[in-house]
């Protein structure tokens, strides 16, 4: 069967997945893609904070699919990483600070030398 065909009309037995959309995934994706990092944690709190909800609300009516569950998971696992990298960030920043060369800017928005974790798994590479 020709490309164009199937595009046409699809073979039964394969299902095209639509990407899913969850209402917690907004504040997950801006916590993933804040480039301020003394914004950074509080992103992070409060993307947890609906994640967190979420799960409660799944553990009480058993509703949700096997997908967003492990969607969940992921992204608590993203967000442990991405504190991990604020915190190293802040960490670099409590300490004897550098003087820039000259000519050079400095500013708190996120580098390439910037910890950068989860840019790739965001699609930032």
């Amino acid at each position: 069967m020709a490309i164009s065909q199937r595009l046409i009309d699809p073979s039964p037995s394969r299902k095209i997945k639509a990407p899913i959309s969850y209402d917690w995934q907004g504040s997950y994706q801006a916590a993933l893609f804040e480039t301020d990092w003394t914004k950074m944690q509080e992103r992070i709190q409060t993307a947890e904070s609906e994640i967190h909800k979420r799960r409660l609300v799944l553990s009480q009516d058993h509703s949700g699919t096997l997908e967003e569950r492990e969607a969940l998971v992921n992204a608590m696992g993203g967000l442990r990483v991405l504190r991990m990298d604020a915190a190293s960030w802040l960490e670099r920043q409590a300490g004897t600070p550098k003087k820039p060369a000259s000519g050079s800017q400095n500013s708190t928005a996120w580098s390439p030398n910037a910890p950068s974790t989860l840019r790739v798994a965001a699609g930032q590479d």
